[in-house]
């Protein structure tokens, strides 16, 4: 289950009234990393910035006849085997169960998912580091120790992180995928769920009852997750 992870300004302001910028911010900004969480780390799907769908495939085999590098370590923990040379990119992917479009495939990139902020300022944002499907391997040494006393040393090959954030700027320069873009219906369904969060806390405030607002767009899911996390439902 992959938990998505906020910093201490944002945890601080779970409880902090709706009206502020920075608690109102960071209702959205986790309330669409769940969302996209959703959307696109399980399910594949993705949109472009304006709203249109798209849709992705896997590449074929790599041209001249060169195979599709993995690194060992990564292709173990994908696929069961440590094979390295694979026929394409499509292949590789298909030996380990991805769905085309969720770039999910050992999972370590979207346990970094995360939602940070601080000044009125919230944003989803990739942290964290995790192995790549390229990853080099370099020397570590390991270090046991008994009561604080070194017992022992060894030097092991371990397979090189990669910054998430990398992961997701590399995704958006080779595939024009931007993960965390948000399509104007969930822009709008944003829009719908502060709106309807304010009306019931105005309502509140003032005694005096207001129409209730009605959602009629596609992203109805995005729109009551934010509205129940602004209204303290878990």
């Amino acid at each position: 289950m992959i938990k998505i992870r906020t910093t201490k300004a944002i945890r601080e302001q779970r409880r902090a009234p709706l009206l502020s910028s920075l608690a109102r911010a960071s209702w959205l900004a986790g309330g669409f990393a769940e969302h996209v969480l959703r959307r696109v780390g399980r399910s594949g799907q993705i949109y472009r910035d304006n709203g249109p769908r798209m849709h992705f495939r896997f590449s074929g085999p790599p041209p001249r006849g060169r195979p599709y590098f993995v690194a060992p370590s990564y292709a173990a923990e994908a696929t069961g085997s440590a094979e390295t040379d694979w026929r394409s990119s499509a292949a590789f992917h298909r030996a380990a169960g991805a769905r085309a479009g969720a770039f999910n495939v050992s999972g370590g990139m979207w346990k970094g998912l995360s939602v940070a902020g601080g000044k009125g300022v919230a944003r989803v944002q990739f942290g964290g580091s995790s192995e790549g499907n390229s990853s080099k391997l370099q020397a570590k040494e390991k270090i046991r120790r008994r009561k604080g006393v070194v017992v022992s040393r060894a030097t092991v090959m371990v397979a090189k992180k990669v910054r998430n954030r990398v992961k997701a700027r590399k995704i958006l320069e080779s595939s024009g995928v931007n993960i965390l873009a948000i399509p104007r219906p969930e822009r709008e369904a944003m829009g719908w769920a502060v709106a309807s969060a304010l009306r019931v806390q105005f309502q509140s405030a003032t005694g005096e009852k207001f129409s209730r607002l009605r959602y009629s767009g596609r992203a109805r899911g995005l729109a009551i997750r934010i509205k129940r996390r602004m209204r303290g439902i878990r």
